[in-house]
């Protein structure tokens, strides 16, 4: 009996007990990316110690436990006395980016990915923009960084450090604004100052128009009557424009010579005023016979423009010149000097005798029936011009020119007088109101060049201009550009110090009209640029673009 009473208590004993407790240990890593988390065992019993380590992926690293641990060591313990979860909590590694600057400019940072402050997560993709102060010019980066494209992105994945170079802009805008009282005076500083753009009339509906009765001018619209070309057409010619505000009104206007179809004719062009560009209110009258050169001139010192226009006539056998012209755009009317016809193919305004009125300048070439001769028409202020061709001394039937400007080359406060002929560019000094032909200089001695276009600015920063001249090469088959220094005591051709390719031969009936000197990209400086091209390249946009002082011929 004893014995079975003991069996018994010991089952009693055994049935009253308690299970074993047993508990889980959940664990994560946040983000999931971010790295990973290994424990002891996922099962522990009630008072075990669970030890789990975070490992960090690549670009992370490891910050805190949270949930059931605390703490930042990345390997830490948890007592079990319950089912416990922790979190072991990655970030992105930081890295520093510094940016610097080289020259006058500041670099904005805009986060595209994911980033923060200057301390960047790996990863973060910045996008980078230069900007330059006042007259200075982005050019590259450096450091992490390479190239000239602004703005630029730079991925974070370790620490950067990228440089932004700017250097002084050369030949900024402003440069045009450097010249003396009495060059601004001059048709050439006024017509090259007007110019941001070039304006293509090809394919506008002012290209062509028809004439449908005595005075009766339409614009051709649609396809052409063949038929007509002979008879009534006339279209605009290449270069032959000024696309500025000249009414003063703050909205560009456009004035425009039309020859009379096919050309040569023997009979007059038109004359196309569009005030406001964008509207249709456009004049057109008769004209002269070729357009061939417009400036843009105040006569009355009234701050208004007149349009100065140059004529040389029908231009074939016995070339029997034309009047010259001016536009006053206040009242849309023509005024014509005729006291002295002749072959104008070129000419010049500007206050040659130091009276404060702009004055006319010209010369007539080569014709059958015409002497070659300079014309000048002094300016009395009131409206009145006289014909005064006595200022010309020592000229001869052997001075045969046809491209014509007025600038104060040598600072001395005098207008000079520079003439353009095929292998002659002729420079004249002004004295006292004349110009003695005797005295001129010639600065450009090759025959197979023909002066077309003449312009004037600093290119070595001396505070005297030098002479930019584009040529047509052996007869109109091809265009030379060519820079000179130049003063009364001596002279040099420099072109290749600041231009690469600068001439263009061996093609037909291929020229450029003009030059002129503006912010042809809109980058902050200046750039020289062909306005009127012919045969070959009449399709084409040529100007030379300013690379940092040098000019590079750009062809689009």
């Amino acid at each position: 009996m004893k014995k079975l009473f003991s069996l018994f208590f010991v089952f009693i004993l055994v049935a009253c007990s308690k299970d074993p407790a047993f508990y889980t240990l959940t664990a994560t890593a946040n983000p999931a990316e971010g790295g990973s988390v290994s424990q002891s065992s996922q099962q522990y019993d009630s008072g075990d110690v669970a030890t789990v380590t975070a490992t960090a992926s690549a670009e992370y690293v490891f910050q805190s436990w949270s949930g059931s641990a605390s703490g930042s060591s990345p390997s830490t313990t948890v007592t079990m006395d319950s089912d416990k979860a922790v979190v072991a909590n990655f970030v992105k590694k930081k890295y520093a980016l510094t940016v610097n600057t080289e020259g006058e400019g500041s670099v904005t940072e805009k986060v595209i990915k994911a980033g923060a402050a200057t301390d960047y997560n790996s990863g973060t993709v910045v996008e980078l923009t230069a900007v330059p102060e006042g007259e200075w010019l982005f050019v590259e980066w450096k450091g992490d960084l390479t190239g000239s494209e602004n703005p630029k992105e730079i991925t974070i994945d370790k620490a950067k450090t990228v440089t932004a170079v700017f250097v002084e802009i050369q030949y900024p805008i402003s440069d045009l604004d450097n010249y003396s009282t009495i060059n601004k005076k001059t048709s050439w500083y006024q017509t090259n100052k007007s110019f941001d753009e070039l304006h293509t009339i090809k394919g506008t509906k002012y290209h062509v128009f028809e004439k449908l009765g005595e005075n009766d001018f339409r614009p051709v619209t649609g396809g052409w009557d063949e038929s007509k070309v002979e008879c009534c057409y006339y279209m605009a010619s290449l270069g032959s424009y000024l696309f500025t505000d000249l009414n003063g009104d703050g909205v560009k206007d456009l004035w425009a010579y039309l020859y009379k179809m096919n050309w040569p004719k023997n009979q007059n062009g038109l004359h196309l005023y569009v005030d406001n560009y964008s509207s249709d209110n456009y004049d057109v009258q008769i004209g002269l016979h070729d357009g061939r050169k417009q400036v843009l001139s105040d006569f009355n010192n009234d701050g208004n423009k007149e349009i100065m226009l140059f004529s040389h006539g029908y231009d074939r056998d016995p070339w029997p010149g034309d009047s010259l012209a001016i536009f006053d755009v206040s009242n849309k009317k023509y005024r014509y000097l005729s006291d002295d016809i002749g072959f104008f193919h070129g000419g010049a305004t500007g206050d040659i005798n130091k009276d404060g009125f702009e004055d006319i300048i010209a010369y007539s070439g080569f014709s059958a029936t015409i002497p070659v001769h300079p014309l000048y028409y002094e300016n009395n202020g009131s409206g009145n011009f006289e014909l005064k061709n006595e200022i010309f001394l020592n000229f001869t039937d052997a001075d045969n020119y046809y491209t014509v400007e007025l600038f104060d080359i040598d600072n001395d406060g005098h207008l000079d007088l520079f003439l353009g002929s095929g292998g002659t560019l002729l420079i004249i000094k002004n004295e006292n109101g004349t110009f003695d032909r005797s005295k001129g200089i010639n600065i450009q001695s090759d025959n197979t060049l023909g002066v077309l276009d003449i312009d004037f600015f600093d290119f070595d920063g001396d505070n005297l201009k030098e002479i930019l001249v584009m040529s047509e090469v052996s007869g109109y088959r091809g265009y030379s550009l060519n820079l000179y220094k130049f003063t009364f005591k001596n002279n040099s051709h420099i072109t290749s110090n600041y231009f690469d390719q600068t001439k263009l031969e061996g093609s037909n009936n291929t020229w450029i009209r003009s030059i002129h000197v503006f912010d042809y990209d809109l980058d902050g400086d200046l750039d020289i640029v062909g306005d009127g091209l012919f045969g070959d390249i009449n399709d084409k946009k040529i100007h030379w673009k300013n690379e940092n002082g040098k000019f590079k011929r750009t062809i689009n």
